[in-house]
């Protein structure tokens, strides 16, 4: 799970199948030893006061179903909003922040490669992504700016990453 975010339920579903079962107290005692390895071990970029928001952020949800392997074009529900390193109900149009997708097609920044840029759009109104970055517990984090209607938990979004800069950021990592 950790890893690769597998969600447990998908888990329990197939071992079920075969007549077997979880050891769900066993995986709640793995992951909350995870949690704390990775909190204790949290270097961040530098901005370490932003970190502690991320880990309950982690604990809250799960880690972002990367889809950019299938596909440049998805939709994704945003989990939470983030601005100046604290949780917020919405971000204005004009303003910036970072909102966390249950999926996204978005390459997230790690390892040395640059993170995904494109668009979203929603029935109210479209805005920019213009960056991604792997944070705590496999959350992708999406730096937006909203254009033209606010942007708030629960909004339903299609994604669009800008195919041109990811094939020349990949082509110059080559």
């Amino acid at each position: 799970y950790d890893t690769y975010g597998f969600p447990l339920d998908l888990t329990q579903d197939a071992l079920r199948e075969k007549g077997r079962a979880v050891d769900v107290a066993g995986f709640e005692a793995a992951m909350a030893e995870q949690k704390a390895r990775a909190r204790a071990a949290w270097a961040g970029s530098g901005e370490t006061r932003d970190a502690a928001v991320w880990f309950e952020l982690a604990e809250a949800h799960p880690a972002t179903e990367f889809l950019g392997y299938e596909t440049e074009v998805a939709e994704g529900v945003v989990l939470a909003l983030v601005v100046d390193g604290a949780p917020v109900a919405e971000i204005a149009p004009g303003g910036e922040g970072w909102a966390v997708l249950n999926q996204s097609p978005f390459y997230a920044e790690q390892g040395g490669q640059v993170g995904d840029s494109g668009t979203y759009l929603k029935p109210e109104g479209a805005g920019q992504i213009t960056d991604t970055q792997k944070m705590a517990g496999g959350l992708f984090a999406h730096r937006v700016r909203p254009e033209k209607a606010a942007l708030k938990p629960g909004d339903a979004l299609e994604l669009r990453v800008d195919h041109a800069r990811r094939a020349a950021i990949r082509a110059n990592h080559s």
